[in-house]
């Protein structure tokens, strides 16, 4: 936390937020949170963006 600048209570707000939509998992012991990459949901998210295709650019050069 120190490294980033951040308080415990913004480190835990923004941990919720990539939680709540799938992209990190939350594994409670006692009062401490484990956090761990959703691989699943970040792949869903990688084959999305790579299949988005740049507009107004005609050969899609523009997106390499």
């Amino acid at each position: 936390m120190e490294r980033f600048e951040i308080t415990r209570p913004t480190l835990s707000h923004h941990m919720k937020i990539l939680v709540g939509c799938g992209l990190v998992n939350d594994r409670k012991e006692g009062k401490w949170h484990h956090y761990s990459l959703n691989c699943e949901t970040l792949m869903n998210y990688k084959h999305f963006i790579e299949s988005l295709t740049c507009l107004g650019c005609g050969d899609g050069d523009c997106c390499k």
